[in-house]
Parts: structure tokens; sequence; C-alpha cells
């Protein structure tokens, strides 16, 4: 039987308008499916969303798509006007509609069934109330069946009177092109397709995912055979760290979220060149001459498991602060064999991040703080773009909770954010933190000693302000991960949500002890 080409039938359709604009009702799913088809349809419809998706959940999810969708209607100007309708929300109509068939997965009849609970709420809903059209967002995605989609859609303008836009959306590159503008204006993509079962089969494939990768490292390069279940532990602020016990040894596997492997590369290297130089470092295990291996679609991190303990900013003695001090200045003297190209930082936008924040709780801290966290950013840009080209090995991360103890036996960890860049940002941040935001005798301690092992050749008065750059920066990536402009991931936005206060605080706190900073040091 020849395959029927829906897009060309919708085209056919809209060629046959003759230059009229009909009213459509357009089912949608969420916003990132609605992009695309809204840019192509709007030049032809009146369009009028209907968010009927009883199949979502939770009720957090369905809200979350729904806001989504409102928002991203509102920042694009098309040719005719769109407006958006939620629905009612009653679970229990998908639940009744996919009765017996929950457990038979993706692109299955319970997957029929929920389109067509879904088709024939628009169809109706679009004869009710005087729509010429309707028609449903789902065939843009490449994980629903456009014929099934077509199929519904043609049976219920027979058996409604009411007619039906053909569509294949994902035809001319149109799911990319979707993910395109998700990403332009900032939209939250979720990872599942909407209902519970679906979200449990996501679970599984990612949890079944993980241990097919840790039994291929393990397999592969003869470490061991598993003892314990995997275990998800905490500290992976960027990433996901699993901790695998085997019965020769226990390693810690960090799952990377970055695309930027070369990067990552480079960032080990430098935690191996630290460790040859007699600093105490965990550096990653290399497999396949890499430290970053790419295996079932997942770019993973080995690491030798080191039984050690970060301690409290209040646990922290002189004589940690000295030992810390001293590794870092050791670690700034490390003669570069090859510079390369070094990576400046651009100017931050936070005014455009500011048009785009909502009502969530999460952004009270920067409406409030807005205009001095402006005034601050221009400071610290100012004063880093004068920093002068003097480089060593930084860590850019060097913090209590990057170091793990054992007693008075230390290891530094969490390298991903070591590169070569001014020394001067790395001490005065390591300062700042290890002396628990300036108290006068640890900052005295730290700075005495590291400037045993290094000198600062810039100067201080500019370097002082530079340094708040790296958590301007993390101020920026926290509102852009609350925004979901960087990620679509719940836990990555929740962390971004949960950072924005505490960030905002670091930076003002440090700003105003600047003058004291300054004269403990000179």
């Amino acid at each position: 039987m020849e395959k029927i080409n829906y897009q060309l039938k919708m085209e056919e359709i809209i060629k046959s308008l003759d230059g009229k604009t009909p009213k459509l009702l357009l089912h949608a799913c969420c916003g990132p499916c609605s992009s695309y088809v809204l840019e192509i349809l709007s030049n032809y419809f009146e369009i009028t969303i209907l968010y009927y998706n009883p199949n979502i959940y939770p009720k957090e999810e369905y809200s979350r798509r729904l806001n989504e969708l409102k928002k991203f209607s509102t920042k694009v100007q098309y040719k005719n006007p769109i407006t958006v309708i939620e629905d009612r929300y009653d679970e229990k109509e998908f639940y009744e509609s996919v009765k017996g068939l929950e457990l038979l997965g993706e692109k299955s009849k319970r997957c029929y069934e929920c389109y067509k609970l879904r088709m024939t709420r628009a169809a109706m809903y679009a004869k009710e109330n005087g729509y010429d059209y309707f028609t449903t967002t789902l065939s843009i995605s490449p994980y629903k069946v456009s014929e099934w989609i077509n199929e519904i859609g043609e049976n219920l303008e027979k058996e409604i009177n009411i007619k039906y836009l053909y569509s294949d959306f994902k035809k001319n590159n149109g799911y990319k092109k979707s993910q395109e503008l998700s990403k332009q204006y900032g939209m939250y993509r979720q990872n599942y397709c909407g209902c519970s079962f679906s979200k449990r089969e996501r679970e599984i494939f990612e949890e079944n995912r993980l241990n097919d990768t840790i039994s291929t490292i393990l397999n592969n390069n003869n470490l061991g055979k598993l003892i314990n279940k995997p275990e998800i532990i905490t500290g992976g602020i960027t990433n996901k760290v699993v901790k695998i016990d085997t019965d020769k040894s226990s390693y810690i596997l960090k799952i990377l979220s970055t695309k930027d492997i070369d990067r990552y590369e480079k960032s080990e290297s430098i935690a191996t060149i630290a460790s040859n130089n007699g600093i105490d470092v965990i550096s990653a295990i290399k497999i396949d001459n890499k430290y970053v291996n790419h295996i079932n679609g997942l770019n993973i991190v080995l690491y030798p498991y080191y039984n050690g303990k970060v301690l409290l900013t209040k646990e922290l003695t002189l004589e940690h602060i000295k030992i810390l001090a001293n590794a870092l200045g050791r670690l700034h003297s490390i003669k570069i064999d090859k510079i390369g190209d070094i990576n400046k930082y651009e100017k931050n936008n936070f005014e455009y991040l500011y048009t785009l924040i909502d009502e969530r709780d999460c952004f009270n801290s920067f409406k409030n703080n807005y205009t001095e966290i402006k005034n601050i950013y221009d400071k610290v840009y100012e004063s880093y773009s004068k920093l002068s080209n003097n480089y060593s090995y930084v860590h850019k991360d060097f913090n209590r909770k990057n170091v793990l103890w054992n007693n008075m036996e230390y290891k530094i960890i969490d390298w991903e954010t070591s590169t070569i860049d001014n020394p001067i940002i790395d001490f005065f941040n390591s300062a700042w933190f290890l002396s628990n935001d300036i108290e006068e005798e640890k900052y005295k301690v730290f700075t005495k000693e590291y400037l045993k092992y290094n000198t600062l050749k810039d100067d201080i008065n500019i370097g002082v302000y530079a340094a708040l750059i790296e958590e301007c920066n993390w101020l920026y990536f926290s509102l852009q991960r609350a925004l979901r402009l960087n990620t679509n991931d719940g836990y990555e936005i929740k962390l971004g949500e949960e950072s924005i206060e505490s960030s905002i605080t670091e930076i003002i706190n440090y700003y105003n002890k600047i003058d004291l900073m300054l004269k403990l040091l000179k």
C-alpha cells in the first residue's frame, strides 16, 4: 500500500484557501511542539490553541508545559493572532481511555487511544465553537505515529462534520526546527512524552543505560565485578555522580552534562599535571588513552574512590588553611609547557535575563537586587578586562567543598573547571571561600603561605574586583538554568532556582569586603 504524504495533503488544503483566513483550532501538547507548527500555520489561519492533555503527569508537569506554551505564544509576533485556551484537566479521562493498555509502551495502542482521546475533544470543541478546521501538533514528534494521527483526524471529520487539517509536521526538518526555536526562545523541553507510564519507561531506560555503561567499563578494563548496586551520590551540581563498588576496588563515575569534551580532557590533564608535581589530587583514570569516554550515548569519566570527607567551614583550622594555600601556590607556580589559546569571558547580558524572569519566588532576590548586581558586574567585568597575560594552571573552584580530608591528608577534587588563566582570580576567590568570607586570621595565614610559592604580578586593586567574575558567571548560569535556557532537566532547573539567592548574597558580601581584603593583604 502506497504511503500517504500528509504534508502534501496539508499544502493542498492551504492552497485551496485562496487567500482566505479560516479559524483553526489547534490541539497542542506543549510549547516546543507548537513553535514550528505556529510558524507555518499562522500565515494562513486564525489560530486558537486548545490545551487539553489529561495524560500529562504529574500535575506540576502539566502546569509547567501550559505556562511554557502561554509564555511562548506571547513572545512571537505572528501574521494572525494566537489565542491559548486551557481545557479541563481530569486524569481519570486518560486512565479510562487506556485501561488494559498501560504496559504496552511507546507507539503502541495505548498511544493510539491517547491521540484519539485528545483529538476527539479538539474536534468536538471546534465544532461546538464554530471553527472551520481542527488539527494537532502531535505529528511533529518522531516518537508519534503520523499515520495514526491522520487516520483519527480523518475519521473525526466524518463523524463530527468538522474539517480536519492533515499534517506531518516533522517533514522538512520540522522537529529539528522546533528544537532550534525552543533553544532560541529558552523553552523548557521535557524528556518524556507526558503520561505516568512514559515517565516510568524513561526512568527505566536511563537506569538500564547506566547499568549497561557500568558493566561495559568494568568488563572491558578488568576493574572487577559489582558487589553492590551503583549508588547515585550527592555533590554533582553540573553532572551526575555514581559510586561503584567492585570486588577489586571502588570508583566514582561522573556522567557529564557538557558536550565540550575537549575542554574536559584538558581540565583533567591539568589535574594529572598537578599530581605529577606533588599536589594531592584525585585525577581521572584514562581509558583507551582518554579521560572522557562515550558509551551508550553517555559521556563518562571514571575516578578512583577516596574515603575522605568534606569539612565544614567551621571545621577548617589554621593548619588546614595553610596546607591548602601551599597547594594552590604550588599549582600556580608550575611551569606551563604550552599556553595555546586562552578563552576570555564575554560580557553577560543580565539585562536580557531580567526581561525573561517570571513570578516564581526564586527570582525575587534577583529582582530586588538587580540594580546593585548590574552595577557590581559592570565594575567586575571592567576590571577583568584589564588583567594582564600572566597565566598559570588554575583550579577555578578551589573551595572547601572540593577538598576531601582523611585526618590531615587531603585530596583536591572536581577539576572540571580548571584551565590556564590569570592566577589572581583563583587566589582571591580561594582566599575568600577558605577564610570563611574573610575571617582575618585565616585570611592572613592563607595569603602569607600562598605568597611563599607564587607572586601576584597583577595590580591587586584590579585583581580583587576581577576575581568576582566567577561568582557573577555562576549567577548568570543559575539564572539561565532556572529560566530553562540551557537545560530541560528538571533536576538542573531546580538547582538553578535554588542557587540564585545564595549567589547574589555571595556577590554582595564579597564586594562589600573588598576594602578589608586589600587592607589585610597590603
